[in-house]
Order: structure tokens, then C-alpha cells, then sequence
């Protein structure tokens, strides 16, 4: 709800038409222009743009709070910008939680995953599920290609075709992930590969 409104506020839509722009609808959440797509439990799905903050990289531009109290900051970097207040590296700071794009496992404050998901809204780029046709396509299909793959050659061949294909697959989710913000389950296609593999090893050792 808060970034909805500062999202609106953003475009300076009063209060009092948001639930005329904000409309439910059966992809996920309507606002403006944009399709909010929501997973199976009703939450949106935002992108998150960068790693959590640290002190040598920041996706959002910080500013110290206390720098800008004390007229050390140069303000007209705050105009025609959305500035969001809150804690970002505070000692013992409870608002922090485990982000996506967390590589290292460092945790990102609360306002910065704000600051996400306002900037999804304005790129209108959020992540969306396949669709269960096409996901159900895609595996049959990777899994016909596997079983057919694992026919003829002997064990070790059929385990280094396992792993080739777990690279090629996870290089092709890559992919399709970064220009289209389409979301296929690895954990299917990870069942499509080693299955088929885990059989025809199972022939051969029979």
C-alpha cells in the first residue's frame, strides 16, 4: 500500500481517485497503465534492480539524513525525484530481510525494497509466470529430448549430458528471464533432466 502511494503521489493522483486507477483485475492488480502480475498466494511479484546497499555499491543513489540536516548536501539532487526516508545500514536495524537478488546473503532494509518495487511500477517490468500450457509443453518436450539423448551411450557419457544440459538449460532460463521477464520453474526442468537420466541408468544397471 505505501508504494501504491507514493506511486500515485508520483503522479499526482489525489487520494480520493486511486480506487478508480487501482483495479483488481484477473491477471493480478491494475494501477494506471501498468498490470501488476500477483503469484498464488495474492503477493506481487517486484524486481529487484541490484544487491542489497553496501558502502561501495548501491543500486539507489543514499544520502545521509544527517548530511542533509546539516546543509552539507546539494538539495537539487532531490528535485523531480521520489525520496524515500527510512534506515538503511542503522547498527541492530530489525528492518532488514533476504532479498532475491541477494548474492553474498546480506540482508536489504525495508525502504530499500520500497524503493524496488516503486521503481517496478515506474519500468512497469515485473516478473510473470509462464503459463501452465506452455510450462507443461516445454517439460515434455525436454524430457522427450532427454530420454532420447541418454539412449545409446554408456553411464559417463549420460552423466556428462546431464550436466551439459543443466548448464544449457540454466543459461536459456538466464535468457529468457533477462528480456522478457518470464519466470519457467528450474525445479520442473531440473525433473525433466535427471529423471529420464536416473531411468536409463537404472536400464543399463539392470
Amino acid at each position: 500500500s505505501f508504494s501504491l502511494a507514493t506511486y500515485l503521489a508520483y503522479y499526482r493522483i489525489p487520494n480520493t481517485l486511486a480506487e478508480k486507477v487501482v483495479l483488481p483485475v484477473s491477471e493480478g492488480l491494475s494501477v494506471i497503465d501498468n498490470i501488476i502480475p500477483v503469484d498464488e498466494f495474492g503477493f506481487w511479484q517486484l524486481y529487484y534492480y541490484g544487491q542489497p546497499a553496501t558502502t561501495s555499491a548501491q543500486t539507489f543513489p543514499i544520502v545521509s539524513f544527517v548530511d542533509v540536516v546539516d546543509n552539507n548536501v546539494d538539495l537539487s539532487i532531490f528535485e523531480d525525484k521520489i525520496v524515500l526516508v527510512g534506515l538503511i545500514n542503522n547498527t541492530g536495524l530489525l528492518d532488514q530481510y533476504l532479498a532475491p537478488s541477494s548474492i553474498s546473503g546480506n540482508l536489504m532494509a525495508g525502504v530499500e525494497i520500497q524503493a524496488n518495487s516503486i521503481e517496478s511500477m515506474i519500468q512497469n517490468q515485473f516478473p510473470r509466470d509462464l503459463s501452465p500450457l506452455w510450462q507443461g509443453i516445454i517439460i515434455i518436450v525436454v524430457a522427450i529430448l532427454a530420454s532420447i539423448s541418454y539412449t545409446l551411450p554408456r553411464w559417463y557419457f549420460k552423466l556428462g549430458l546431464l550436466v551439459m544440459f543443466l548448464i544449457m538449460g540454466f543459461l536459456i532460463y538466464s535468457y529468457i528471464f533477462s528480456i522478457s521477464f518470464v519466470m519457467i520453474s528450474p525445479f520442473d526442468l531440473l525433473l525433466a533432466t535427471a529423471l529420464p537420466f536416473l531411468f536409463s541408468l537404472g536400464i543399463d544397471i539392470t
